[in-house]
């Protein structure tokens, strides 16, 4: 295995992603300038006493302060979709369409990307028996770029250096890649850990995935680069939770970008990766969140 150990400073990231013109931030829905190389958001660290069983179960990241997790009242882009336009988020009823976002976070112990989603929904849409159709349907999707290389990812299905990545809740629920099969093995043990709890008579989940990054993705782990994580390094990252309610897509999602990401991950936000200590003074202002947030879903 070839790993790759970059320690820059945070002057010269921001120099090599503005001269590969990735981080380009959300320009869109007033959100100005938010996830650019120079105002990025924050990839804070799980600290190694808390660092949560992969099971499904969220309870155990119910520690994680304000700034650490999200839901649709704090989460950077909400929105509701009503008869196929842009609608206020607080048109669509919390019964419709809630979620807890924990994370994404980095995992100093693992050298890993963790993110968990507690979702509540009231109707499963997934008329495709199609996997990979689920960017249609009630799905979540994040992208990752570690080494900011940016670039189009998709062109003759280049997803080495960047991936687009989707859960899906149908068909008992689903983990994958816009990419060949032969990449997917980044998911599973001992790089990856994925676990779930779908409720398919309405689409509700928890589900959390705990999984190494690549600078240069392929169909091995022998044949791939390794990303680690260090304080104060820059990475592409987006976040997006969709709720779909019918074809026209009705529902609502949660984001972390605003720009059309989808073949340019020059585009991709900009995430800066954090030292233990913000996380510990997070939570020195904030000790307790966990019985608040049960409480939103009763």
């Amino acid at each position: 295995m070839r790993y790759l150990i970059a320690v820059l400073s945070i002057a010269a990231l921001v120099c090599v992603a503005g001269s590969a013109n990735a981080f380009t931030g959300c320009e869109f829905w007033g959100y100005t300038d938010i996830g650019s190389a120079t105002n990025p958001y924050m990839l804070y660290a799980i600290p190694d006493e808390y660092v949560p069983a992969i099971d499904g179960d969220l309870a155990d990241v119910g520690w994680m302060p304000e700034g650490m997790y999200f839901t649709r009242d704090t989460a950077p882009r909400a929105i509701g979709v009503i008869g196929g336009a842009v609608a206020d988020i607080e048109l669509v009823a919390r019964d419709n369409f809630d979620a807890v976002v924990y994370g994404p976070a980095w995992v100093p112990a693992t050298n890993s990307l963790y993110f968990g989603v507690h979702k509540v929904d009231d109707l499963l849409y997934a008329p495709s028996e199609d996997l990979g159709a689920c960017w249609g349907e009630d799905n979540q999707q994040w992208c990752t770029d570690p080494s900011g290389a940016g670039g189009n990812f998709r062109q003759e299905q280049n997803c080495n250096t960047a991936q687009q990545n989707y859960y899906t809740p149908k068909q008992g629920g689903h983990l994958g890649g816009w990419n060949p099969v032969e990449y997917d093995w980044r998911f599973e043990a001992p790089y990856g850990f994925f676990a779930q709890d779908v409720d398919e008579a309405t689409g509700s989940y928890d589900m959390e995935l705990m999984y190494n990054l690549w600078d240069w993705l392929d169909v091995s782990a022998d044949d791939s680069e390794l990303h680690v994580f260090e304080p104060g390094q820059l990475i592409g990252l987006t976040f997006y939770v969709r709720d779909r309610d019918d074809a026209e897509g009705t529902g609502a999602l949660l984001g972390w970008h605003c720009e059309d990401i989808w073949t340019d991950a020059s585009l991709f936000t900009a995430f800066m990766v954090r030292p233990v200590s913000d996380t510990y003074a997070l939570m020195a202002t904030e000790p307790s969140t966990w019985g608040g947030i049960k409480a939103m879903f009763k």
